[in-house]
């Protein structure tokens, strides 16, 4: 895939690259001519082309992009209302962003997701505080 992508690239781009060396060192290269204004206006849209073909060459290519789009799509359609909470402590209390209140006392609470993870999961890490003693 990464052959794919990096040909393509470089198909792409090698028209506009072409007509800047022509523009810079060729002696008998118009700026006021039609046909350069054509050429400018055409190498553009060849390489602009290269973003608008990266996610097809993704789509067809990588088993992993596919997965990672389906499971996207079907997390976002079956969770369309559901809201993750993400709280903080203050004190012995916690309020969470649904409302409700929870008690963890003295530690901190951080809601993750990781990109290997489906994005309709979450893992919720704690860290207990720690005190230390002077001696």
């Amino acid at each position: 895939m990464l052959i794919a992508v990096v040909v393509m690239f470089a198909v792409c781009n090698f028209p506009q690259q072409a007509r800047i060396l022509w523009l810079h060192w060729g002696p008998n290269y118009d700026i006021s001519s039609d046909f350069s204004t054509i050429l400018t206006v055409s190498t553009f849209l060849i390489s602009y082309t290269n973003s608008c073909l990266n996610p097809l060459l993704y789509a067809f290519l990588s088993r992993n992009f596919r997965r990672a789009m389906r499971e996207l799509f079907s997390c976002h359609s079956r969770n369309q209302n559901h809201r993750r909470g993400i709280g903080f402590v203050g004190g012995d209390a916690m309020r969470l962003e649904n409302g409700n209140f929870g008690n963890i006392p003295h530690s901190s609470m951080v809601r993750l997701s990781s990109a290997h993870d489906s994005p309709c999961t979450t893992h919720t890490i704690t860290r207990q505080s720690i005190s230390v003693k002077d001696s």
